[in-house]
């Protein structure tokens, strides 16, 4: 869905879908690559500088998020100079796609959390704070000299502000989930971000 949105986005502002979907790929190979090998590096310990272990991801399996992001930001740079295509033009357009697509997934481990018996988890709040965000970008893109150009018409900045404000939200939720999350599960806490209610125990 959210690529989807990504591809309709692109559409409306002009770019050809083969640039799009061509980006798409390069970007998502560039942080799975970029992803392991920065959580090779910080994780030595696990992986014994074993290329092996690098290799085969299968068994060693883990990626490290701000790698993967470092990987997606300068695969998909490059291609987009060899295009002669402004790279924050494009990633603006990724934006709100990004949020909606991390919506999902929160609401994926919410699911996973009740099927393992899991009553409530923090996913929840994930889940309805990036839909919030989501719409908030939505509409601020109606207007395009604030969402996309502030002044200068080379001047983008949806891509940090979502950067921005997604992180202020998880900061939030990670300050307050104590206060929140008893107040509609009934107040017993099990273990980091799981909550169960009266009647499961």
């Amino acid at each position: 869905m959210g690529v989807f949105l990504y591809w309709r986005a692109g559409r409306h502002e002009l770019f050809e879908s083969n640039i799009l979907f061509d980006l798409l790929t390069i970007a998502f190979v560039g942080g799975l690559i970029f992803g392991r090998i920065f959580d090779f590096l910080l994780s030595a310990n696990i992986y014994q500088w074993s290329i092996t272990r690098l290799i085969f991801f299968n068994i060693y399996g883990s990626f490290n998020w701000w790698g993967a992001l470092f990987g997606a930001i300068v695969s998909g740079q490059i291609y987009l100079k060899s295009q002669k295509i402004n790279f924050w033009q494009i990633f603006d357009l990724a934006s709100a796609p990004i949020v909606f697509g991390v919506a999902l997934c929160s609401i994926g481990f919410y699911v996973v959390g009740l099927l393992s018996k899991n009553i409530f988890s923090l996913s929840l709040y994930k889940f309805l704070g990036y839909l919030v965000i989501f719409w908030f970008m939505k509409n601020l893109a109606r207007y395009e000299a604030f969402f996309i150009r502030i002044g200068n018409p080379q001047c983008f900045s949806g891509f940090w502000d979502c950067f921005l404000v997604s992180t202020c939200q998880k900061e939030t939720l990670a300050g307050f989930k104590d206060v929140f999350c008893p107040v509609f599960t009934g107040g017993f806490k099990i273990k980091k971000d799981f909550y169960i209610n009266y009647g499961s125990r």
